[in-house]
Formats: C-alpha cells, structure tokens, sequence
C-alpha cells in the first residue's frame, strides 16, 4: 500500500502468493476506467506465458513425442506450414534445447512499426506460421543467449504439429483442465471483457501524451487481439495472479503435479548458462524460465519463474 500510494503514474495491481493448499490475494487500485481491480480481474502476463510452453513441451518429450536433441528440421519435416519459412532465417539444424534456452541464434521480430505486421494485427485469417515468418533477419551460429520470442513462436509450432491441436487447446487439456487452472491464450482465445486494461505512456503507443489506458488510444479496434497476434505463446496469456502462482507451484516444486519428476529434473538442471540481464536484475536462464537468488537479513532464497513486460 505505501509504495503503491507514493507512485504518481499507476493504475492497478494484484497479487497472489499459493502454497500447499493455502493461498493470499490481494488487489488494488484501478483495471479501467469504470472498474475497481480484484483479484479475480484477469490480466495480461506477458513473457511469463512462456513457462505454459516449457511445460508442455516438456510433458510431450515426456510422451516420447521427440526430444532434446531433435533438430527443428527432424521434428517438423512432415509440415507443411515448415516448408514455408526461410532456413536462412530460421536455422533448420537447432535443437529443442537451444530453442528452449534462448540460445538457437534465430532472432526476434524488428520493427513493429512495419506495415506487414500491422497488416497481420489486423487479419481475420491469422496464422502461428504469420508470425515465424515477420523474423526478416538471418540468424546466427547457435550457443550464445540472446532472448528472441522467435524460440517460443517455433516452440508453439512443434507443439501444435505434434499434439496434432491448436495450441490454446493443448494448453487446457494438457495443463489447465487437469489442475483445476484458468488461462487463456490470444489470439486463439479472446481476452475476457472485465481484463484489466493496458495503462502506459501513451507517447509511445500513439499521438497522444501522459499515462493512460493504451488500448484508447490505439488504432486497433480489438487491442488485446492485435497484440495477441504479434506475441501468442511468447507473451499472449491472460490469467489471474491466483491462477499464475498455483501454477509456478505445480511447475516448479517437487509436489507439483503439472510435469513428471524426470521431467522437473530436467527442468530445474537447465540453468547452467552465465547470468544474464533479464527483467530487473541478473538471472540464469534455462527452459524458458529463470532462476535467481535473492540476499535476506538471514540468508538467502532462491527463485523460479519469468518475468513479462512490455505495453499495459
């Protein structure tokens, strides 16, 4: 409450923290211009919608599906949205690892001001393969970390070719439905009407100035659509802070039930790289989540998780 009341540009924030059977929720402040925030508002997560894929590709390796090691040209050859991608651009030869690690050199999505990416926020006939194909920059030699949404969009399709389902659907039969858990994935769900809205500096998102509420602003006439469609499984989610901090338990501690032991080992082994700055401090990153140490007057903790940022 303090630090929130002393800030002069703010909207609303909501916040859960769940463990065993227990759980502490609590909301503040504004999520439109006519509603309060609750803990029940639904909001956009941004980047840590990345830690759905991490499950699920890990539960389809699980599944014997493919593996690690399987190269994005092993695991996709028999799909024909594949044969529609540059292998200049998007390196064939990369593993699932590589893709999960952020370090398959394949880049990121530049200038979001280009008019194809706005011709594709605007499509009624939007298609994952869209968005893996709007990367115009040929990528590097594998290894080095470099974060690029690119990794998780590739990761989304080999789920969906694999699960033989579009992906929201994969995530709530293969994630959600069995944890008793709510989340959506735009631009294959629609955001609920009550999400919380998109609060920024309006000088960076249109003519306008001062902080408000994005979406008013922009051209769009579905904003969380369009941004929807330029992030799906990178940074599409929208869900409740209660929803994301039962789900962190069942991925992260070893008495969650969202991935097999094996498949947790895996997971809580891949931070092997350097620290790297992602969100604000220094990090490991492993199977698209991070890891993190923070100092306490007594000791330390460690941390699992993703942060998400960027518009609202």
């Amino acid at each position: 409450d303090e630090h929130f009341d002393a800030a002069t540009e703010k909207a609303g924030i909501s916040v859960a923290v769940y463990k065993t059977g227990y759980l502490w929720s609590y909301a503040k402040g504004k999520a439109s211009s006519s509603d309060q925030m609750t803990v029940r508002t639904p909001n956009l997560i941004r980047s840590t919608s990345k830690t759905f894929i991490t499950g699920l590709v890990l539960k389809q390796i699980d599944d014997g599906l493919y593996s690690l090691s399987d190269t994005l040209d092993s695991v996709l050859s028999g799909s024909d949205e594949y044969a529609l991608l540059d292998k200049d651009v998007i390196n064939s030869d990369v593993t699932i690892e590589q893709l999960l690690t952020m370090t398959s050199g394949i880049r990121n999505v530049q200038d979001y001001y280009r008019e194809e990416i706005t011709e594709l926020q605007e499509s009624p006939n939007w298609r994952p393969i869209d968005l893996a194909q709007l990367v115009i920059t040929e990528y590097v030699p594998p290894g080095t970390y470099d974060y690029s949404n690119t990794n998780t969009t590739i990761l989304g399709l080999i789920a969906e070719h694999k699960g033989k389902k579009a992906l929201n659907e994969l995530y709530k039969s293969e994630l959600l439905d069995p944890l008793g858990l709510v989340a959506l994935l735009m631009p294959q769900d629609n955001a609920p009407l009550n999400t919380a809205r998109p609060y920024g500096d309006l000088s960076e998102w249109s003519s306008g100035t001062g902080f408000g509420d994005i979406s008013e602003a922009s051209y769009h006439s579905d904003w969380y659509q369009a941004t929807g469609k330029t992030t799906w499984a990178a940074a599409g989610v929208v869900t409740t802070p209660e929803n994301m901090a039962r789900w962190a338990y069942e991925l992260f501690s070893d008495k969650g039930l969202a991935i097999s032991s094996e498949a947790r080992t895996k997971l809580l082994d891949s931070f092997t790289g350097p620290l790297v700055q992602i969100g604000p401090q220094q990090q490991q990153y492993g199977y698209h989540a991070t890891k993190t140490t923070f100092a306490l007057s007594d000791g330390s903790i460690t941390a699992y998780g993703h942060p998400g940022s960027g518009g609202g």
